[in-house]
């Protein structure tokens, strides 16, 4: 298969750093997508590939950090360049833009677009609005958009399709998007496990690795429990997003810590904190534990379903109803820490399901479904 790739808005592909979010989606992608398939990937200059094979169409112009018009028009302009579309199979995107969709329309090459959504967050917020109003154009235009879980596909059509608050109503065609299911029925597999992973014993701690974000990942309600748990813990933030000053002058709390000692912590953890409480994605830190064996203990707001649950159904639900304050959901979450409980019959049960479901040869399979 030849693919065509347009690059996450957010920052250049680096093979040696991921902070997650967008970028880990386009890592993992790349990185074993790259191994068995010709990849020709639109980049922005300042790039760092490594090892991978992948065939450079390069704007020259670095991202710096954050993607402008001029990014776009410079892609815009390189795919006017392409003579021979009929070599390329399909043509990924992760939350393609606007300009760039839009060209790919005036060269008659959207129905090859799969359209990669990661963000499945609210949009009446400004700056998610365009996501989903690209979305909404891939769908009409005869695109393809892929999430990874059934969650995320149930809240575009019962939850984010009737947001239609005025910020997002004068973008988005809502009605449009009521009438119509704009999420495909293949999901994309988020991680691939080469290797059946071997399950280490709990050493008691637990571990916090998501960027500290109050309002979609009430990081606040983490540290507050994970202040009144009794034992042993770590709180991994990477420097873009840290905590304010209280929380710097805890021992526990570790910035910019390497991704080999992050994921040797959580493999040994006791379980890891998840308080982002009502989307249809997981962070690469809960994959990565409960590929280990490592359980979550999820913050989840009654209501609302969570991607977790998919990855591991005997995750433990911390709930809450809409409204709760904070004091009060910290002294549920920390209630929950102190008393979690878990076996090692348990950890390797849970590492075996996720192993099962995106083993190699499953992971391939998926994907190629996903771009046919």
């Amino acid at each position: 298969m030849k693919i065509l790739y347009l690059p996450c808005r957010s920052v250049p592909f680096n093979i040696d750093r991921v902070v997650g979010g967008l970028e880990a989606v386009q890592y993992n992608f790349i990185n074993n997508m790259s191994k068995v398939h010709d990849i020709d990937y639109v980049s922005f200059g300042d790039e760092d590939f490594g090892h991978l094979q992948v065939n450079e169409l390069t704007i020259n112009k670095p991202i710096g950090g954050k993607f402008t018009t001029a990014h776009a028009y410079k892609i815009k302009y390189k795919l006017q360049e392409i003579q021979d579309w009929d070599q390329y199979d399909t043509i990924v995107i992760i939350e393609g833009s606007k300009m760039v969709l839009n060209a790919l329309a005036d060269l008659g090459q959207i129905s090859k677009v799969r359209n990669i959504l990661a963000t499945p967050l609210d949009p009446s917020v400004r700056g998610i609005v365009q996501c989903w109003n690209n979305a909404v154009m891939v769908h009409k235009l005869g695109g393809k958009n892929i999430v990874p879980t059934q969650t995320f596909k149930d809240l575009a059509a019962q939850v984010y399709s009737k947001m239609n608050t005025r910020i997002a109503a004068e973008v988005i065609d809502f009605d449009y998007w009521q009438a119509n299911d704009i999420i495909a029925d293949e999901f994309y597999p988020p991680i691939m496990i080469a290797e059946k992973p071997e399950v280490l014993e709990s050493e008691g701690h637990i571990v916090q690795a998501q960027r500290f974000d109050n309002t979609f990942r009430k990081s606040n309600v983490a540290f507050g429990a994970m202040d009144l748990y009794k034992g042993h813990k770590i709180a991994f933030c990477p420097s873009k997003w840290a905590p304010g000053k209280k929380w710097l002058e805890k021992s526990w709390i570790m910035i910019d810590s390497s991704r080999k000692f992050v994921q040797t912590e959580i493999s040994v953890a006791k379980l890891l904190v998840n308080t982002c409480h009502n989307t249809g994605t997981v962070e690469n830190g809960s994959l990565e534990a409960i590929s280990q064996g490592v359980p979550v203990l999820q913050l989840i707001q009654k209501g609302f379903n969570h991607a977790t649950f998919e990855y591991d159904p005997t995750t433990v639900r911390v709930e809450f109803e809409e409204g709760t304050d904070t004091a009060t959901l910290i002294d549920m979450y920390a209630k929950a820490l102190n008393e979690f409980t878990d076996t090692q019959e348990n950890r390797v049960k849970r590492a075996e399901y996720l192993y099962n479901r995106f083993n190699k040869e499953a992971y391939f399979k998926l994907w190629e479904t996903v771009l046919k």
